[in-house]
């Protein structure tokens, strides 16, 4: 099983949310993606005990936050059957954007 996990930065610093995320994604077994918009953050990234690989998504998208052009660039970087990010404002909006246009459902816990 593949999973995708959408990164989380602040201020172009990889957020200690995703290596909390890439932990939980141990239940599920499988190989972990670690997706990072804009780039930002995929050092760190690869550090995380349990990331098999880490995809830098770049783009002039993600100079700004537009979740529509954001989960568009990020699409086809993301191609585990499991796609995970935080509960952040961020995280909700992409996630979601994903799902409504992979038409999969979104579980939220």
């Amino acid at each position: 099983m593949e999973i995708s996990i959408i990164a989380e930065n602040t201020d172009g610093v990889l957020n200690p949310v995703t290596a909390q995320i890439v932990s939980a994604a141990k239940v599920f077994g499988g190989d972990v993606t670690v997706v990072c918009p804009g780039g930002f953050g995929a050092e760190e990234a690869a550090k995380i005990s349990g990331v098999g690989k880490v995809v830098s998504v770049e783009g002039e998208c993600f100079s700004s936050f537009d979740g529509l052009a954001w989960s568009k660039a990020i699409d086809s970087a993301a191609t585990g059957e499991i796609l995970l990010s935080s509960s952040s404002n961020f995280g909700r909006e992409i996630i979601a954007i994903l799902a409504a246009m992979r038409e999969i459902p979104v579980i939220d816990h």
